[in-house]
């Protein structure tokens, strides 16, 4: 869940105020890229992109395999066993994996921050509006946020699986995909895309997928460390 109150805070500019504090803003962040070591690291990755922009050297494997919670993908007689995205990663970031939500990736960052001694800490921004996203880029915030592949469809998988926890059955989406927004103009939305790069979003399709994947999205609140 998102941090209590942090919407509210967020969202009390009002959306005019918001759209005309800055037309533009494109932020000076440098990427990398997922592969080859986690092809299924979108979250992990994202985030150590985040991580690195306030100065930290945050690796993206070290992200997946130490920081951030995990559950295998289990297969038996009875069909496929995993996690509950919205707590854990679900699968193997470095091979057969899935993905997780905000609150794991939150806790990823909240943990590796602590361990450097840091005043910074991530939050769930889950249900914000775009203009909150836009707001915190035009101050200097880069925002990781999720989304689809190439911005297509969104497109459920055929296989399932039993998360422990509850026993309930999981579709998991089959083309979700974890970004970093570091920019925007009155047209485009600037994304780091862990697969491909650097990428210039239309306006429409952007908050469209945005807001199909349910407005997840994390941040970093504090001083950089330089």
């Amino acid at each position: 869940m998102p941090h209590p109150g942090l919407l509210q805070s967020l969202e009390n500019t009002s959306i005019f105020d918001a759209e005309l504090s800055a037309a533009s803003r494109i932020l000076n962040l440098e990427g990398t890229f997922q592969l080859p070591e986690l092809p299924n690291g979108c979250e992990a990755t994202s985030l150590s992109i985040a991580l690195q922009y306030y100065g930290y050297p945050a690796d993206k494997v070290e992200i997946s395999e130490t920081y951030l919670p995990t559950t295998p993908l289990a297969r038996t007689w009875h069909g496929y066993y995993s996690g509950d995205p919205s707590l854990t990663y679900c699968g193997d970031a470095s091979g057969l994996g899935y993905y997780c939500f905000a609150a794991p990736l939150c806790a990823a960052a909240n943990r590796y921050l602590q361990e450097q001694g840091s005043v910074l800490r991530a939050f769930d921004l889950t249900g914000a509006e775009p203009f909150v996203l836009k707001q915190l880029v035009s101050q200097g915030t880069p925002v990781v946020f999720w989304a689809t592949l190439d911005f297509a469809p969104v497109q459920q998988s055929q296989r399932t699986w039993i998360m422990f926890d509850s026993g309930m059955e999981y579709r998991p989406y089959s083309n979700l995909h974890c970004l970093v927004l570091y920019g925007f103009d009155l047209f485009y939305y600037y994304v780091y895309d862990p697969l491909n790069g650097e990428m210039q979003v239309p306006r429409l399709v952007f908050e469209l997928r945005f807001n199909q994947m349910e407005r997840r999205a994390v941040y970093l609140s504090g001083p950089p460390v330089f």
